[in-house]
């Protein structure tokens, strides 16, 4: 039996056949009767077994285990990431890297991203004339922005009669509908803005010539 501070229990050592002990003055408490008998010898409590409470053999390699997926999945993910931003979203670079810091809010800021109303804006060999070529569209509007090699070699590529002029205040462009095409297509020319334009086309064309946010 366990020591648990309430003294050892007498034992057969502890007491001589035939006598009785009695019970000393206890302090403060004044005489007291001896109340104390013969006890018999105590038989010994069987040895107890100690049940082991460790851990089941495999939770830590299933843990491990656990982590180790969870760090592959973290990885996976950070290099889909970096693939997207670098390989499928590369930076504009060159001439359309210039196009594209000149008209922030229509062209995308890398290449195959959205740019205004959505549209996926990509870099395109240039044509006939021109330093550099930005292409945005979907399945319904494309809207083309272009540099030109110099004014001049612009304006043997866009219309001249019939031009608009629209301002908001901050800038002034000119509008002029570009016949020939299947759908309704215009040609936007930014004043004071070198040998750039651009050209909207698609069914509604039309209605949006005036909301592209050139300037």
């Amino acid at each position: 039996m366990s020591d648990h501070g309430w003294g050892r229990p007498a034992g057969p050592s502890d007491i001589t056949p035939g006598t009785v002990e009695t019970a000393g003055t206890a302090p403060g408490w004044g005489d007291q009767d001896a109340w104390s008998v013969p006890q018999s010898p105590q038989q010994p409590e069987p040895p107890r077994t100690r049940r082991r409470t460790g851990r089941k053999r495999g939770s830590k390699s299933t843990v491990v285990a656990v982590v180790a997926v969870a760090v592959v999945v973290v990885l996976a993910l950070v290099v889909g990431v970096v693939a997207y931003l670098f390989v499928l979203r590369p930076a504009w670079g060159g001439g359309e890297g210039e196009l594209a810091a000149r008209y922030p809010e229509v062209v995308s800021d890398r290449e195959n991203g959205d740019g205004w109303r959505g549209l996926s804006c990509e870099g395109r060999d240039p044509g006939n004339g021109q330093e550099a070529r930005i292409v945005c569209a979907d399945g319904s509007l494309s809207l083309v922005v272009a540099e030109f090699v110099d004014e001049e070699t612009r304006e043997t590529q866009v219309p001249s009669e019939g031009r608009e002029t629209l301002s908001n205040g901050d800038c002034t462009v000119q509008t002029v509908d570009v016949p020939g095409n299947e759908n309704p297509t215009y040609a936007m020319i930014p004043v004071d803005g070198g040998a750039d334009a651009l050209l909207l086309s698609g069914q509604g064309a039309a209605d949006l010539i005036t909301s592209v946010p050139v300037c």
